[in-house]
């Protein structure tokens, strides 16, 4: 994030959103709102551990996601 220039670093060396950032994040805040709502990314965090575990196939949860987000992203173009 700090590469892409969203965020820097303040004094106390805390994250802190470029003007950037904030436009990009607004974007997709109000474009894709599913994957920036908390509980998707812990639902996919729970499921991406459930991956690393060997309880879920890597391959079903990316197919999962992509059903959904493939139709998002048409919408946004």
């Amino acid at each position: 994030i700090q590469e892409r220039s969203y965020t820097e670093k303040d004094d106390n060396k805390r994250f802190v959103p470029t003007e950037l950032g904030t436009a990009v994040t607004k974007m997709l805040t109000e474009n894709l709102p599913k994957i920036m709502d908390l509980g998707f990314t812990a639902s996919m965090e729970e499921n991406l551990d459930k991956v690393a575990g060997g309880t879920l196939e890597r391959d079903v949860l990316i197919k999962d996601f992509y059903r959904g987000f493939e139709k998002d992203l048409e919408t946004f173009k």
